[in-house]
């Protein structure tokens, strides 16, 4: 939120450019879990298909997308990308790397990338490229970088921003101060989609394409 308020603001400028990535392990399930008749595999691992996860760009990077169609208030209106499953493992068949280039309708570009890596390196969250300064976030806070400056900035993140966000659901419930998220879901998750339907077509596939039916 103190992100979202400081690029709004316009202190820094115009949005420019954006950058996301989901590089990183979590989940990584090797096999059929033991015990389990073979006919829950795909109900049981489901973020590990994509008949029942929707391919890992839709499952896990939604929530990178989630936060850009925030920020920009609106979504791309066309993507191109690559996917791949360049780890070899023998299970599941979801993509386990990909890029994806999203367009809007004012020209700003916005790039993607997501792998799955075993150990190491990690990098999870959105960059914001303005005018005047870039805002970055992430699960570990947010960093800002002025004109001028020789170090960014950092506000790190007090707790865990995912029981933050249930915390703030249930006050709102009890206080009767809920956000319909429905149709914020429904973009976000459409923006995923997208990148998905243009990686698994190997060419530039459009918002119109997509929502009018025409995949």
């Amino acid at each position: 939120r103190r992100a979202h308020e400081i690029v709004k603001s316009g202190v820094l400028g115009p949005i420019k450019t954006i950058r996301t990535a989901w590089l990183g392990g979590g989940g990584a399930a090797t096999g059929p879990r033991p015990g389990f008749p073979p006919e829950q595999e795909k109900i049981r691992n489901w973020y590990r298909f994509r008949e029942t996860s929707g391919d890992i760009i839709v499952e896990q990077n939604c929530h990178n997308f989630d936060v850009v169609t925030w920020f920009t208030g609106t979504h791309p209106v066309k993507a191109a990308g690559y996917g791949a499953r360049a780890m070899k493992r023998p299970y599941g068949d979801v993509m386990d790397s990909l890029t994806v280039s999203y367009q809007f309708a004012d020209g700003t570009a916005y790039g993607h990338s997501a792998m799955q890596i075993p150990a190491g390196f990690t990098e999870v969250g959105e960059t914001f490229v303005c005018a005047e300064g870039s805002v970055s976030t992430s699960r570990r806070g947010i960093r800002i970088w002025r004109p001028g400056a020789r170090k960014p900035e950092e506000i790190v993140t007090q707790g865990d921003i995912t029981q933050d966000a249930v915390n703030d659901f249930v006050d709102g419930v009890r206080n009767n101060r809920l956000e319909n998220a429905a149709f914020t879901a429904v973009e976000s998750t459409l923006v995923a989609i997208l990148g998905r339907e243009a990686i698994y077509a190997g060419k530039e596939m459009t918002w119109r394409e997509l929502t009018q039916g025409q995949v």
